[in-house]
């Protein structure tokens, strides 16, 4: 979705943190709505999160079991 990239690899007994998690600010809603569609259409689980920290929020889980929260804008 842009020029930037983000690796991520996890070793044979790696076990996933269950609260922390990467977070990635999304630069508007088309965007937002393009990736949630991408990550729907490529299997992933994508959860809209409620909580009133962002205008618009989702999260998912990377093949490893990582959570990765998707933001766009803030609401403080």
């Amino acid at each position: 979705c842009g020029r930037d990239g983000l690796h991520i690899g996890a070793e044979p007994d790696f076990t996933p943190a269950t609260r922390a998690h990467l977070g990635i600010r999304v630069s508007d809603s088309a965007a937002y709505d393009e990736l949630c569609g991408r990550l729907s259409a490529a299997g992933y689980e994508v959860c809209q999160a409620a909580e009133p920290i962002a205008e618009r929020r989702m999260k998912t889980h990377d093949c490893f079991g990582n959570m990765v929260e998707f933001l766009v804008g803030t609401t403080g």
